[in-house]
């Protein structure tokens, strides 16, 4: 008979999606508001360590990273995605985010968080 033969698949909930604005910047939310608030604060929620609190680090009050810049959308990008590539100390895991998650994580934080 004829071999059969597996082909790559990727489930539609992986695949990146086409978004508006609006909804990268609630996509973001939803990843803060469940899973980053387990250890940052952020507009006045989560837990209070250990990791900094968000409101403050978009502000441009705290860095703990050295020679971080995490005002900056390319260096929030980086961090998000892979903190110990970024800074080998980081206490922060490595999420498991796709590219779209990070960058809409980022939307949030520089759209709604201050």
């Amino acid at each position: 008979g004829i071999p059969y033969v597996l082909t790559s698949y990727t489930p539609p909930s992986a695949a990146p999606q086409h978004l508006t604005q609006a909804q990268m910047v609630a996509m973001g939310e939803k990843i803060v508001t469940t899973t980053c608030i387990s250890c940052h604060m952020v507009n006045g929620t989560g837990a209070p360590g250990p990791g900094p609190n968000l409101n403050k680090v978009l502000a441009g009050q705290l860095n703990v990273v050295p020679g971080g810049h995490p005002t900056q959308n390319t260096w929030l990008l980086e961090w998000i995605a892979d903190p110990q590539s970024v800074w080998s100390s980081a206490l922060m895991p490595d999420l498991g985010l796709t590219p779209q998650q990070v960058q809409a994580v980022v939307d949030y934080l520089q759209t709604d968080v201050k």
